[in-house]
């Protein structure tokens, strides 16, 4: 029998969009938060600890943590174009992460997406991801749909 399990995580991010004309235009921030669903099946041959389990939940913790988490809480995310068109000298964010893309919630959902589905191990099957930029807006990636 399949059953998904979810882990949530949460980190500060800023980001800054180079064409939009709207309000998120400028260095902004937001209190990111990331839900990653697995599908597997409960292991039942597997040392005490992980019996009855999909997977421990440190296992996508850890996984989720090295590709997102750490690397992108407390950055700032934007465009080599944004840099050169807004005539910036020099950030002082120890954490710059130049995107390709514009670093919109879509896109760095599919960033995360590519990246997490690389080190998901093979027992797991990774169905949904989730970037919540505020309470009430978000981007989904569903694997049903791809």
């Amino acid at each position: 029998m399949n059953i998904r399990i979810t882990k949530r995580f949460e980190f500060e991010l800023a980001h800054a969009l180079t064409h939009h004309q709207g309000m998120c235009k400028g260095i902004h921030g937001h209190s990111y938060k990331l839900e990653v669903t697995v599908l597997g099946q409960p292991k039942s041959h597997a040392p005490v600890s992980d019996s009855g389990m999909v997977a421990d939940f440190s296992e996508i913790k850890t996984i989720v943590n090295k590709l997102v988490v750490h690397p992108y809480d407390h950055a700032l995310v934007m465009t080599a174009e944004y840099l050169q068109r807004n005539h910036i000298e020099q950030i002082t964010s120890q954490k710059l992460i130049l995107f390709q893309e514009e670093p919109t919630c879509e896109n760095m959902l599919i960033k995360f997406v590519g990246d997490i589905q690389q080190e998901m191990p093979s027992h797991l099957k990774l169905i949904s991801v989730k970037l919540m930029e505020t309470s009430s807006s978000w981007a989904e990636w569903r694997a049903e749909d791809n």
